[in-house]
């Protein structure tokens, strides 16, 4: 009588271990091309950080900052100013705005490292980890945790030296629910804590030690996290308390932002859609409608103007567009909806 039940708990084991992810470096590491952009949130509400198996973090009440997106691109790092100043990087993340961030690639072992900072100013300041500060070790799956010491110069309009350790571990899975209510399940939750120590020579001298803790949710059709929780830490990481936390999300994947302010008549469809999708919404105040869609990767891959018509029902071609999975993202006005679509 009790192989039924074991027979049960066998299969719902099975299921499991089918469902688990794993960030890998194929489909997590950020190559040439690849773009990640992220929405700043308020943070009055507690923020969710709870950990283990089976965990919901809930960051439905977040609402988005005015002026809050960035965005950020990946391009081959001797493409760009400061590569000189770092040998080895075969990438470079360029803020949009003259920073760039290096990082180096490697395959044996399988991991992602940061080899540093270029900031070219004025001021001028530049973070060279001769040690460099590994960011991630493939494959990484529940329970997976290493720990990486970093260290290096910093110069510029100050010089002095860098040197800390962090802590990458895998520390939950379950369930996300994205500002505007939409959930994604099979998320893993990295937690990063980090120690630094910079000490300044010149042109003053002085000491500064920073305590962080990052945690990442990773959805499994996405490389980049959908939500990043950073927080800056008065103490030990462990027990100390919070001195900030910034929040943010993928805008790619953030689906029903806003979606509130769209009326009852906002459509897009067929979803799976195959040679093209119609939108069609009210728009009474005869703003300008347009839309985006984008890749997995953060790629912007069509674009449409659908004009200020006070009923929009306007078909969208996917011609040239490969099966799978997209984010189509519409603005009216300064309203912004952001839904999947799937292309067969």
């Amino acid at each position: 009588m009790k192989k039924v039940p074991l027979l049960l708990s066998a299969l719902c084991l099975m299921s499991q271990l089918a469902n688990a992810q794993t960030l890998t470096q194929a489909s997590n590491e950020p190559v040439v091309g690849d773009i990640h952009k992220a929405m700043s949130y308020d943070t009055t509400n507690a923020i969710p950080r709870n950990t283990g198996a089976g965990q919901h973090w809930d960051f439905s009440s977040l609402t988005a900052q005015t002026g809050g997106l960035t965005t950020t691109t990946f391009v081959a790092a001797s493409s760009v100013p400061g590569a000189s100043l770092f040998a080895g990087a075969t990438l470079a993340e360029d803020d949009g705005a003259g920073d760039y961030n290096f990082y180096k690639s490697s395959s044996s072992p399988s991991q992602f490292e940061m080899l540093g900072v270029y900031s070219p100013g004025p001021p001028s300041v530049v973070f060279n980890f001769t040690n460099s500060a590994t960011q991630y070790s493939w494959p990484m799956s529940y329970g997976s945790t290493f720990s990486d010491s970093f260290g290096g110069t910093v110069s510029g309009y100050i010089s002095g030296s860098s040197a800390g350790n962090a802590t990458v571990t895998v520390t939950g899975n379950g369930t996300i629910t994205m500002p505007g209510g939409v959930s994604f399940g099979n998320v893993l939750q990295v937690t990063t804590i980090r120690v630094s120590t910079t000490t300044i020579t010149s042109p003053i001298s002085g000491v500064e030690t920073t305590l962080s803790k990052q945690y990442d949710y990773f959805e499994p059709t996405q490389k980049f996290p959908v939500m990043t929780v950073a927080i800056d830490i008065n103490n030990d990481p462990s027990t100390g308390s919070d001195t900030s936390i910034t929040v943010a999300g993928n805008q790619i994947i953030t689906v029903g932002i806003n979606d509130r302010n769209f009326n009852s008549e906002y459509a897009i469809y067929p979803n799976p859609a195959k040679d093209n999708i119609t939108v069609k919404l009210s728009n009474a105040s005869n703003n300008n409608c347009a839309i985006e869609i984008y890749n997995l990767t953060g790629q912007l891959v069509r674009t449409a103007n659908l004009g200020t018509a006070s009923a929009i029902e306007n078909k969208v071609s996917l011609s040239g567009l490969g099966s799978g999975l997209y984010i189509v993202k519409t603005q009216l006005g300064d309203k912004v909806s952001s839904r999947r679509l799937i292309i067969e």
